[in-house]
């Protein structure tokens, strides 16, 4: 019986450390979650550990750094929300970017959409290959295209191959755009060296470069 209690106490102990209240700690650790076919959870024992008011939760995962957010239920409505960039979290219009990953036959997929920060209300369903952040009730996102900044630290980005949209606050497309190739942006005359940066991003360099759709937000 002594055996049992202690047993009992460690977990417990474990669990706070882990997994504690949300109105004490919002990292909790992946331990704490758990997939129930293609939805993925809070455990069962951590629920009540969630202090939401009735509404949805922050949670960001010590181990990955994901920032989740999860409903009342304990279901994760929100992964891989995005909150490093200069316009994340908050976001001057209010529209946050999360990710989704897709797990294929051989490897997984990465999409992207965007949701109304003040109740995780998806707007854009995860559908494109790369998002940019609101900025004066305007984003643009594109499909088939590579994401390729302008210096080692990332600062502005410029997007080759592919279609463009460009979004308003509701999620609609306002317009629609073909995105230049490296040819385009570089110039032909072979002045383009792509280089593999230590964040998994990857730097463009040319010798001479036109500008491009996306340069309004650098």
């Amino acid at each position: 019986m002594i055996a049992a209690f202690l047993m009992a106490c460690a977990s417990n102990g474990w669990a706070a450390e882990l997994c504690p209240r949300t109105d004490l700690s919002t990292e909790w650790s992946e331990k704490c979650f758990q997939a129930q076919g293609a939805v993925r959870k809070v455990k069962d024992q951590f629920v009540d550990r969630l202090r939401s008011g009735g509404g949805a939760t922050r949670i960001l995962v010590s181990e990955t750094r994901e920032l989740l957010a999860i409903d009342r239920h304990g279901r994760v409505i929100l992964p891989n929300i995005a909150y490093t960039g200069d316009f994340d979290l908050p976001n001057p219009d209010g529209i946050g970017r999360f990710a989704s990953v897709t797990s294929l036959k051989h490897g997984t997929k990465t999409q992207c959409g965007y949701f109304r920060e003040e109740n995780f209300k998806i707007i854009v369903a995860a559908q494109f290959d790369y998002c940019e952040a609101f900025v004066d009730g305007t984003a643009q996102a594109c499909v088939d295209c590579v994401a390729y900044c302008d210096d080692e630290e990332c600062h502005g980005k410029t997007l080759v191959g592919g279609r463009g949209v460009e979004l308003d606050t509701e999620g609609k497309i306002r317009r629609r755009f073909d995105l230049p190739n490296v040819d385009a942006v570089c110039g032909q005359s072979g002045g383009a060296h792509i280089e593999k940066l230590i964040n998994g991003m990857a730097m463009l360099h040319c010798s001479t470069k036109k500008s491009g759709p996306f340069d309004r937000l650098r």
